[in-house]
């Protein structure tokens, strides 16, 4: 059981064939493969995981993330 840091907890279980996200702000489950969970999409807009020294997020909200690529 993996739980990232970040504003919204989210507990993620990746030892299996299907990965489950739930996001305890909109109370909703995410079930996905992990092909899926480790796409830059989940990662980026669900979970906010994100390489800072790569990009920087300039707009942040329930229905959308803009981010930038610094180089």
């Amino acid at each position: 059981m993996k739980i990232p840091t970040h504003k919204t907890s989210c507990v993620s279980f990746i030892k299996c064939e299907y990965c489950v996200v739930y996001k305890s702000d909109s109370q909703t489950f995410y079930i996905m493969d992990s092909n899926t969970y480790n796409s830059a999409y989940i990662q980026m807009f669900l979970l906010g995981n994100y390489d800072k020294n790569l990009f920087e997020l300039v707009v942040s909200s329930p229905y959308s993330k803009v981010y930038k690529l610094k180089r």
